[in-house]
């Protein structure tokens, strides 16, 4: 290939902590890991053009809180001499991954070994890693790729409404060298990785952190995983059980769908990229008393009683797995308040969410830092001027962006919702903004 276009190179490095640590993502969870089913891993992407250069990290956390994440991005700008804005940090949300930011009330079992310690060896890990990286960059050529999950089977659906909005597609931009071998793939779906359940304490990327390691070991290179408007999307409705085989079938559906629409893809048109962010005042919701968090919880174990009852008041296996879920925001919710807020978990921080959009050629990637619902993300493609992946979890996390959540509703993401309406609506906005129309 000609000296001209975009470089990049990847890899993907082990961060799993020891045994004994606690996992992060299950109020409901009992216990510390007792084990490892997949390794935890961070794959890391370099791209470059003539004139810049982005990292992409994609983590097997369940999210990335901003504080850390920030002298992370700062380390790596200086490291390579970049903006820190050109650094994206992104977590898979899997719920078997180390219980870190407070996403676990566990206590660690591993002795001498504690939260600092584990993310400061994950820092140094991939401040050498990101080193390596920019050394080893190749020029690349680009081809995009886009597939419907439902023909391969059912993976994720609307979890409020097994009938409701989902966005079914997998997107994926792949960076091949001369001989069309795969060095770099990004990967755009909206689905909580969630097939392994309170239950289980063993780490692991989930169906996600399966589908990933399929992926790389049949085709080579490093693929890392965008999670889209997972908010309001997962396999609630769509598992057959929670458990090990669970996630290889899930597995195996997402990566046949990458498989197809790799098959299926198409030259990608531009060899730029450009980064622009912007930083949008949030603030904290008021967590209600803990009354109207135990009145909602006695409601739904009424329900649920008395369906088991009777059975005049039988309720669908979704039914039920949709009340478990309200029960379950409203135990995090009483959760939270006892604690003392969500200054408590989360510790002082500052009050702002960055919106970030990456164009890489004619595609962009606009990045959140939260849980995305699937109504905003398909307002936001309708909104952009171009080809356009939306993805979560990125650089920080201030919880469900839910549009209009206060004011009484009882879905799981309106009852643990961190910020106001009116901070989530500056944030779709400010993302409104950048995506329609701003000379990048």
């Amino acid at each position: 290939m000609e000296g001209i276009g975009l470089k990049a190179s990847a890899l993907a490095v082990d961060i799993t902590p020891p045994v004994g640590f606690p996992l992060g993502g299950y109020i409901l969870r009992q216990g510390v890991s007792t084990g490892v089913l997949d390794p935890i891993k961070v794959r890391i992407g370099c791209i470059a053009d003539d004139e810049s250069k982005v990292i992409i990290a994609g983590f097997d956390w369940i999210y990335i809180m901003g504080g850390w994440g920030k002298t992370l991005r700062d380390d790596i700008g200086v490291a390579l001499k970049i903006n820190s804005r050109n650094v994206i940090l992104t977590a898979t949300h899997t719920h078997s991954g180390p219980g870190i930011f407070g996403s676990s009330h566990a206590t660690n079992n591993v002795d001498d070994f504690s939260e600092e310690e584990y993310l400061a060896g994950v820092s140094k890990r991939i401040l050498e890693a990101v080193v390596e990286l920019n050394s080893s960059l190749q020029y690349v050529k680009l081809k995009k790729g886009k597939e419907k999950v439902t023909p391969f089977g059912s993976l994720g659906a609307n979890r409020n409404n097994p009938n409701g909005a989902v966005d079914e597609n997998i997107v994926n931009l792949q960076f091949v060298d001369d001989n069309d071998e795969m060095v770099l793939q990004l990967i755009n779906y909206s689905c909580h990785p969630t097939s392994l359940g309170p239950e289980n304490l063993l780490f692991s990327g989930d169906f996600v952190g399966y589908g990933l390691n399929l992926l790389d070991s049949k085709y080579g290179g490093t693929s890392i995983f965008l999670n889209g408007s997972a908010g309001d999307v997962s396999t609630r409705f769509t598992r057959q059980e929670r458990s090990v085989a669970e996630t290889a079938r899930f597995g195996n559906i997402f990566t046949e769908a990458i498989h197809w629409a790799m098959m299926t893809s198409v030259p990608h048109s531009g060899d730029t990229l450009n980064v622009i962010s912007n930083m949008v005042p949030v603030a904290y919701v008021q967590i209600p008393g803990d009354a109207e968090s135990e009145k909602i919880i006695v409601k739904i174990e009424d329900k649920l009683k008395k369906a088991e009852e009777n059975s005049k008041n039988a309720l669908s296996i979704g039914e039920i797995r949709r009340l478990e879920s309200i029960k379950e925001g409203a135990l995090a919710r009483l959760f939270i308040s006892k604690l003392g807020g969500l200054e408590s978990i989360f510790g002082k921080r500052k009050m702002e969410a960055e919106v970030q959009l990456l164009k890489i050629g004619e595609m962009g990637i606009l990045f959140l830092p939260g849980e995305v619902m699937t109504k905003t993300a398909i307002k936001l493609k309708a909104s952009a001027e171009i080809p356009l992946m939306v993805a979560g979890y990125a650089n920080d996390y201030f919880g469900y962006l839910v549009e209009g959540a206060e004011g009484g509703s009882e879905e799981y993401e309106s009852l643990v919702a961190f910020l106001t309406t009116d901070s989530i609506t500056k944030i779709v906005n400010r993302a409104i903004n950048m995506i329609g129309g701003v000379n990048l």
